[in-house]
């Protein structure tokens, strides 16, 4: 089973606006072709494995999710004022930067360094987003929809009404297909004879390091393609969800697996092998992987406006 990799939503309310929209949008006209051969030539950015820097990178936005969101959330409280109720969404920023934690990469693969788990155990957070207390909104919005009278058939058409006028489905469409390509790579990277033998020698390093019950590579598809630690090897080794506070337990092993990652050359055969299936994809589909950026690039500019015309005051 190829791994999913969920779109970031904002949550509002138990129904959340996911990202569903008109696809005719105003001022957006999404394509509809798709692929057979590629005619075009796509550089490819330079190898960084310390950022997991990818060659699909350049054809996703970090932002894209959740300015299309932000945007959806923004018309539907425009709506809901006009119909007597108050549905405060808080600013979010539209630049990309934000949208990508300190030591985050666009990929969201958990390139775990010795330092990294010194400092944080796994509770280094790998994956893009925007954190600005959205938790404490997402209270009070549900807060008002469960003491408003008739709130969900009010709801419902100012949501219709707020897809009209952004285009989330075609562009979320366009995102599930790359979140689709990038975890297909990362599913068959982990195959290549070097990358198997690697990690060998990484659950050798760490059985030699004092623990026994690790799986085979930090990154066990078989295993409900879990990356490592798995809950149970936390549960196992008495160590918290990563969810409560930081241990020394998981701060020991994170180190301990961080340094055989490198020691027995398993993240170095794993980034090459990923890179390679990457670059393989990009080179037959890079005729619609510019297109689904083109694409995005027009439809950022409808989703800028509507946020320059309805975000709060930061």
């Amino acid at each position: 089973m190829i791994p999913a990799r969920p779109i970031a939503l904002l949550a509002v309310v138990g129904v959340m606006l996911p990202l569903a929209a008109c696809a005719s949008a105003a001022g957006y006209s999404p394509s509809t072709a798709t692929t057979t051969a590629s005619s075009v030539e796509v550089e490819l950015p330079p190898q960084d494995r310390s950022r997991w820097v990818m060659p699909l990178d350049q054809f996703q936005d970090p932002s894209a999710d959740a300015l299309l969101s932000y945007a959806e959330n923004l018309l539907v409280a425009d709506c809901l004022e006009g119909e007597g109720i108050n549905w405060p969404i808080p600013w979010q920023p539209t630049d990309n930067e934000s949208y990508l934690e300190p030591h985050a990469n666009i990929s969201g693969f958990p390139a775990l360094t010795v330092a990294l788990a010194t400092e944080s155990g796994y509770h280094v957070n790998f994956n893009p987003g925007w954190r600005g207390g959205s938790h404490d909104s997402s209270q009070e919005l549900n807060a008002i929809a469960l003491s408003t009278p008739g709130f969900e058939p009010v709801f419902g058409s100012c949501l219709e009404e707020a897809r009209e006028q952004v285009p989330s489905l075609a562009v979320s469409e366009s995102t599930n297909r790359l979140l689709g390509w990038r975890a297909e790579t990362d599913f068959l990277a982990d195959d290549p004879p070097a990358v198997v033998d690697a990690g060998a020698r990484w659950q050798q390093c760490l059985k030699d390091a004092g623990y026994a019950s690790v799986p085979a590579s930090p990154y066990e598809k078989d295993e409900d393609d879990a990356f490592m630690p798995s809950d149970e090897l936390m549960a196992e080794l008495g160590i918290p969800p990563r969810q409560s506070e930081l241990t020394q337990q998981e701060i020991d092993l994170a180190v301990a697996d961080a340094s055989c990652r490198e020691s027995s050359g398993w993240a170095e055969a794993y980034y090459h092998a990923v890179w390679d299936a990457q670059a393989k994809l990009v080179s037959e589909h890079a005729d619609e992987l510019v297109r689904i950026r083109e694409e995005w690039e027009q439809a950022r500019e409808v989703v800028l406006d509507v946020v320059a015309d309805h975000a709060p005051e930061q």
